[in-house]
């Protein structure tokens, strides 16, 4: 079985583009709290691919209060997510909205529901 670690906090790792306002936005908490949260931020240390710690539950930033957030590694799909994480493919797909659940990204943040 596949150990789940429940947090108060998500982990957000910095992409190209990314400010602290979009990232805020992301997760709808104010500019202050990612920068509060995080104590290299706070510092003023941003960088691309940096990991930034957002005090918010997982998948709270969609809605989901029942899950964690999962990046996506090549060669992951839905279907072996839903199995290493005892939820139904229907539920992942339903968490994140996914039009298509045989389309997924390395780097991709997914809710997995949990069991």
């Amino acid at each position: 079985m596949t150990k789940i670690d429940v947090q108060n906090y998500c982990l957000y790792v910095v992409r190209p583009g990314d400010t602290i306002q979009s990232i805020a936005s992301w997760f709808n908490v104010s500019e202050s709290d990612i920068r509060n949260s995080d104590k290299l931020v706070k510092q003023g240390i941003f960088t691309l691919h940096q990991l930034i710690k957002v005090n918010v539950p997982c998948c709270a930033h969609i809605g989901v209060d029942n899950g964690f957030s999962y990046s996506v590694k090549p060669k992951d799909n839905v279907f072996r997510l839903a199995v290493k994480f005892l939820v139904s493919v229907d539920e992942i797909v339903s968490a994140n909205n996914l039009r298509d659940s045989r389309y997924n990204q390395a780097g991709q943040m997914l809710c997995i529901p949990y069991p």
